[in-house]
């Protein structure tokens, strides 16, 4: 049997951990706003933040089971291919979501949103460069996963998987209190909720948040822009695509360290590709395939979740697919109205 180690994380957990959070750093941005930029009094409030933030985390994980827990058991750690998928997935979710930020960056721009100066590139001394790079590159990653991706999405997986996954993504990305970055944190949120669902390690999500940063650190998005510009259409469905097709490669990844099935396929890219660009088609236009997609999703996230109490079975004798298992007991009740509410409060800040 697969040891339940988690059974405490609930949806309660979740409003209780998002909303000190967020009280927590509206109250830092309350008390301390200055017209200036990239001052060091600036990286002093972002290191208290993020420090903060892992406090907040810490504390309520601890309540709930040991903080050694965090540290993947043997079953979890990554092999050597999974590794080197995860490269793949950071840069395709960066690839994929530049062109519809541009978008939206731009629908914002024409409603008469205000872009502040620290929402745009700026040319900044080698110590204040050290400075940034160490706050957002190594410190955020490692602070908002453990909270985002191991405790709040734990609990709200009470509501299905894939509603965890998208509440996830969507209070992580209004909690950085920028609504010109909104689209690609939520994009960047999304993919991570995935792969902490798919390998339940969190060191997995946080690599890729440590590349995305990086990559977001080292280029200069305006010129990525630029030389994107052309380009967005066939960067929207290459990229989108190759994620997809990144992913699926994890779920195989995975299920074949987990059970020991081979199911990678050696199909030729170009077939993988125009399948997945197909499937893609039809999943926007075709509602009783995305009604399908929805429960596949469930049900796989379903095999892969180290809680459930039960043995799970990939194949049957014949080595053919067993039906899959689906998600029966959501929880209920007016908790999940509670996070809706926070969701509403985070909103209202990132406007004010």
């Amino acid at each position: 049997m697969i040891e339940n180690r988690h059974k405490k994380y609930t949806v309660k957990t979740s409003v209780m951990l998002l909303m000190v959070a967020q009280i927590f750093v509206f109250s830092i941005r309350l008390f301390y706003s200055s017209d200036e930029t990239n001052t060091a009094m600036d990286y002093i409030i972002s290191f208290l933040l993020q420090l903060g933030i892992l406090t907040v985390a810490l504390i309520f994980i601890n309540s709930k089971e040991s903080i050694r827990n965090i540290i993947p058991t043997k079953a979890k750690k990554l092999n050597k291919k999974q590794r080197k998928l995860l490269i793949y997935i950071a840069l395709l979710t960066f690839v994929a979501s530049l062109p519809l930020t541009l978008l939206f960056q731009i629908i914002v721009a024409n409603t008469g949103y205000g872009i502040t100066e620290t929402e745009t590139t700026q040319m900044m001394s080698i110590g204040t460069y050290m400075a940034s790079f160490v706050l957002t590159v190594i410190l955020a990653p490692f602070c908002e996963e453990i909270l985002f991706r191991y405790a709040i999405l734990k609990g709200l997986k009470g509501r299905g998987y894939i509603m965890a996954a998208f509440l996830t993504a969507f209070s992580f990305a209004l909690m950085h209190g920028s609504l010109y970055q909104f689209l690609h944190q939520f994009i960047g949120g999304i993919v991570m909720c995935i792969v902490m669902q798919i390998t339940d390690n969190i060191f997995a999500p946080m690599f890729i948040h440590f590349l995305n940063n990086l990559l977001s650190s080292l280029a200069s998005i305006y010129l990525t822009f630029v030389l994107l510009g052309g380009f967005s259409l066939i960067s929207v469905v290459f990229g989108w695509a190759g994620l997809i097709m990144a992913l699926g490669q994890l779920v195989r990844l995975e299920v074949n360290k987990r059970w020991g099935y081979e199911i990678i396929t050696q199909e030729a890219y170009s077939i993988r590709f125009s399948r997945t660009v197909h499937n893609i088609k039809l999943f926007i236009t075709n509602r009783t395939f995305r009604k399908e997609a929805k429960l596949l999703y469930s049900a796989t996230m379903e095999r892969f979740d180290y809680d459930n109490n039960y043995e799970i079975t990939i194949f049957n004798s014949n080595n053919e697919e067993t039906p899959l298992p689906l998600i029966t007991n959501k929880e209920s009740g007016l908790t999940i109205y509670l996070f809706y509410l926070v969701i509403a409060f985070q909103i209202i800040v990132l406007f004010v």
